[in-house]
């Protein structure tokens, strides 16, 4: 989870990092395709924070089997 954190950290910061320099030809592309990665590394996150738990207590019950 702690990847998936400083994954949404970093690309947060290319996208505000890309808005704040002069625009330029294909800016709107680059950033719905930035969006769309920081929203996929965001789901991500929600869904280990989730189901986290419960993952960690099927590995330990299969590794005992």
């Amino acid at each position: 989870m702690l990847l998936l954190q400083a994954k949404i950290t970093e690309q947060y910061g290319v996208l505000k990092d890309t808005v704040r320099r002069p625009a330029e030809t294909g800016d709107m592309e680059t950033l719905a395709s930035m969006a769309l990665q920081l929203a996929s590394l965001e789901q991500g996150l929600a869904a280990l924070q989730t189901y986290g738990a419960d993952l960690v207590q099927e590995m330990a019950s299969a590794n005992t089997e």
